[in-house]
């Protein structure tokens, strides 16, 4: 997934979420979101944050990708979270199912 592409970057140079969001221009708090999954980054803050974090243009072309494919999806994205027995329940959220 792109996030974790994302932090396994950032932590081999040493870099804090602070300083790559500084560098990308834009919060630490969105940076933490990507990095974790939970959004989806346009390709233009994704660009950003590959350049911030030293991402080969071969890596950066294949997150370029499967952003692009999460953004075609025709339904809403929904992540399936089970917090109590029972099926699955949809919530609302800028993951690709």
């Amino acid at each position: 997934m792109v996030g974790t592409v994302l932090q396994r970057a950032r932590q081999r140079l040493g870099l804090t979420l602070v300083k790559v969001a500084d560098d990308s221009d834009i919060t630490f708090q969105y940076l933490s979101l990507i990095e974790r999954n939970e959004r989806i980054p346009s390709s233009q803050v994704l660009y950003r944050i590959g350049k911030a974090v030293q991402l080969s243009e071969r890596t950066m072309t294949r997150l370029l990708k499967e952003v692009a494919q999460c953004a075609s999806c025709e339904r809403p994205f929904v992540l399936r979270v089970r917090s109590v027995p029972g099926p699955p329940a949809p919530v609302e959220g800028d993951v690709c199912p």
